[in-house]
């Protein structure tokens, strides 16, 4: 069987569960995944990238973090037939009368993909932060071994 390939493009605001972690709920999540046959079972395979607006823990001010992430699952149909799934996919029990809700699994990847505490890349957004790192720069100490030089060095 030929493999079908979808694209989604959608809002974040669709999403269940993601609305408190993000200030702005409006921006687009674009979604590729790929279903075909493995052997017994579907699999589904593909990635999905976003940026999201967060805010900042050290200084509570808004950033956008860039996340993306792949995934490759083995949907099965009951418990038993998870141990059938190879090493190299996750397995995913699906109720065969169910349909699957891409909107609910992609809002568990967001979730799982989200940093534990958002913050700036830089310490510069916290000013207290930003003075010890510039005060431990400046008082460096010295470096022990130009007192050897010192010694080394032929006295005229």
């Amino acid at each position: 069987e030929q493999p079908l390939h979808l694209q989604y493009h959608f809002k974040i605001s669709d999403l269940n569960g993601i609305e408190g972690r993000v200030l702005i709920s409006d921006q687009d999540l674009n979604l590729d995944v790929t279903f075909s046959m493995y052997g017994d079972f579907i699999q589904m395979s593909g990635s999905w990238n976003a940026t999201l607006s967060l805010e900042c823990q050290r200084c509570l001010k808004a950033f956008d973090q860039a996340l993306s992430q792949s995934f490759s699952l083995c949907l099965v149909s009951c418990e038993k037939d998870l141990e059938k799934v190879p090493e190299s996919f996750e397995g995913m029990v699906l109720d065969p009368k169910e349909l699957l809700d891409i909107h609910e699994f992609i809002s568990e990847e967001i979730v799982l993909a989200l940093p534990i505490v958002p913050r700036h890349e830089s310490i510069d957004c916290n000013p207290i932060l930003s003075q010890l790192h510039e005060s431990n720069v400046a008082e460096a100490p010295e470096n022990p071994f130009k007192i050897l030089a010192r010694l080394t060095k032929p006295t005229s």
